[in-house]
């Protein structure tokens, strides 16, 4: 339920999937099953007609589990882009994690595939990843699993895979950015390295001010971190002083102490 008049009732049990702002939400299980679902929140502004979901064309390729979600500015419009996540086939006991995502433009009611990351720019596993807007039309990607380390531990679990130091994980800590060009060409960048934010399992949320608010999550398997880190980036009249497309400056919240080794 998410009005007060009792409108807005999801139509399916649905876990471990992804939504934006505007209320699209798609992947994880449905009913307790990896789907290929997707939907979006109708809201009626008349008084007494209910807001109600309603069900998109189902996005191609494989079920999405746990992927990351955000608006992307493209020269067709705002359209809703649905990044990695996982799917385990339990009969032939294989995983596959998806590097790469598909888009949906809400004034063509149809999906497109987008590009992969490229391992050149980083071996992100986009898997328990988090995604915030970036304000400039893209949107910005943090944490996550090491891809080959995740899938093996599904397709070959080892006893002592709980066990390890975290940094034998090898969670994600690359600052990513997925964006569009003005010739409708989707890109991946790399614009930081982070420890900070080598995390699996966390949360994003922008604040007013334009700082990301990067919260706790998993350090390895079980173990969560309590720790906040605040990201500022910089605006794009800074920016072009900097002589950089975007720029990222990283503190302990609440502080500004900033953080070092970032590339």
């Amino acid at each position: 339920m998410i009005f007060p008049d009792g409108s807005g009732s999801f139509p399916v049990k649905i876990d471990n999937a992804a939504g934006t702002s505007r209320c699209f939400v798609a992947g994880g299980n449905v009913d307790g099953v990896p789907a290929n679902k997707a939907f979006v929140l109708q809201v009626n502004s008349f008084p007494r007609k209910p807001h109600e979901w309603k069900p998109l064309p189902d996005f191609p390729g494989a079920p999405r589990v746990q992927p990351v979600a955000g608006m992307l500015r493209t020269p067709r419009g705002n359209a809703f882009a649905l990044v990695g996540g996982f799917y385990f086939d339990k009969a032939t006991k294989k995983a596959t994690l998806d590097r790469a995502g598909v888009i949906y433009y809400p004034s063509e009611n149809k999906w497109e595939l987008l590009p992969p990351l490229p391992e050149n720019v980083s071996e992100a596993g986009l898997v328990g990843v988090c995604a915030v807007e970036d304000g400039e039309g893209g949107m910005l990607i943090f944490g996550g699993v090491n891809a080959k380390i995740f899938k093996d531990a599904l397709e070959n679990p080892a006893p002592d895979y709980l066990r390890r130091e975290p940094a034998w994980y090898k969670f994600n800590a690359d600052v990513l950015r997925l964006s569009f060009d003005a010739d409708g060409n989707a890109k991946w960048e790399k614009l930081a390295t982070v420890p900070a934010t080598a995390r699996a399992g966390a949360s994003a949320v922008r604040a007013g001010d334009g700082s990301i608010y990067f919260v706790c999550g998993e350090l390895k398997p079980g173990f969560r971190s309590p720790e906040c880190v605040r990201i500022r980036i910089r605006t794009k009249c800074e920016s072009e002083r900097n002589e950089k497309p975007l720029d990222l400056l990283i503190f302990y919240a609440g502080t500004d102490q900033q953080l070092r080794g970032i590339d």
